[in-house]
């Protein structure tokens, strides 16, 4: 599945990884897509115009697995929308991202990103 992103007016034809909208959010999908290499032209763009890494979602980093909170940019917005537009039952997470947890790498040395949804209290917030 390809959906089309126009950033800094060129367009972009990215891969969007298998979709389940059951429990796929907007921010990991996003997430999912940027760290593919299939989509780095369109990465490259983002870092070179907005010189910050794209990240829609919260992740741990380092050896102490320091939270790093998600730094919005305008070709995360333009992601965005665009899956919005194409999946409209996904749950749109922007204000509040899930946390990506990059799980410890198995016998093949890949890393594993595992998603988490935000804990809510109990007024919902």
């Amino acid at each position: 599945v390809l959906v089309q992103v126009v950033y800094a007016r060129v367009p972009y034809v990215l891969k969007v990884p298998s979709v389940n909208a059951a429990c796929d959010r907007v921010s990991s999908m996003a997430d999912q897509m940027l760290l593919d290499h299939q989509n780095e032209s369109f990465v490259k763009a983002v870092i070179q115009n907005e010189r910050q890494l794209p990240c829609p979602v919260a992740r741990t980093q380092g050896a102490h697995h320091a939270l790093r909170l998600p730094q919005t940019n305008r070709g995360e917005l333009q992601l965005r929308n665009a899956l919005l537009a194409r999946f409209p039952a996904l749950i749109d997470d922007y204000p509040v991202p899930m946390l990506r947890v990059d799980l410890t790498p198995d016998h093949l040395g890949a890393a594993r990103p595992v998603y988490l949804p935000p804990l809510m209290d109990a007024h919902g917030a």
